[in-house]
């Protein structure tokens, strides 16, 4: 839990995300669907994402009009 707290930290700081070439929300994406591959069983795994994507873009939304 330490690594992935240390991991969404991370990802959340916009300094970081330019050095790496990387928005918030291919951040957020590649993070989740490396976390479902290790959590779940190959099975289980369901490749659509579209509702994670739109997930993450009202997420975004919400933390810029906090701003």
């Amino acid at each position: 839990m330490t690594q992935v707290d240390l991991v969404f930290r991370k990802l959340m700081d916009p300094k970081w995300l330019m050095l790496q070439n990387m928005t918030m929300k291919q951040a957020l994406m590649d993070f989740y669907k490396s976390m479902k591959h290790q959590v779940f069983y190959e099975k289980w795994l369901d490749e659509d994402d579209t509702e994670m994507g739109a997930y993450f873009d009202a997420l975004i939304a919400r933390m810029r009009a906090y701003e």
